[in-house]
């Protein structure tokens, strides 16, 4: 593989991934203006908070080629948090 095209899938890569983070905010936006139930509007933010989450650190941080303990830590981290804010909300809805 040239450099060029190494390059070239970067770009394609960092685009596309860009072009999915816009597409889940758009989604969050869009859901939070609907009249749905608490619940799912709390379980659909968590798991878009989470993707989101799980994109930056692997593309734009650089973890997918990291040491698997720092990508493992820090996809704990952006799984875990939303998580467990989400449950609390959930419990607290009831």
């Amino acid at each position: 593989m040239s450099a060029s095209t190494g390059v070239k899938a970067g770009v394609v890569r960092d685009t596309l991934s860009w072009l999915v983070l816009i597409s889940l905010t758009v989604a969050a936006i869009v859901l939070g203006q609907q009249f749905i139930s608490g619940q799912i509007i709390i379980t659909c933010a968590v798991v878009i908070t989470a993707l989101k989450g799980i994109i930056v650190s692997d593309v734009y941080m650089g973890l997918m080629k990291a040491p698997k303990l720092w990508r493992r830590l820090m996809l704990s981290y952006v799984i875990l948090i939303p998580g467990i804010t989400g449950a609390i909300l959930l419990i607290g809805s009831r």
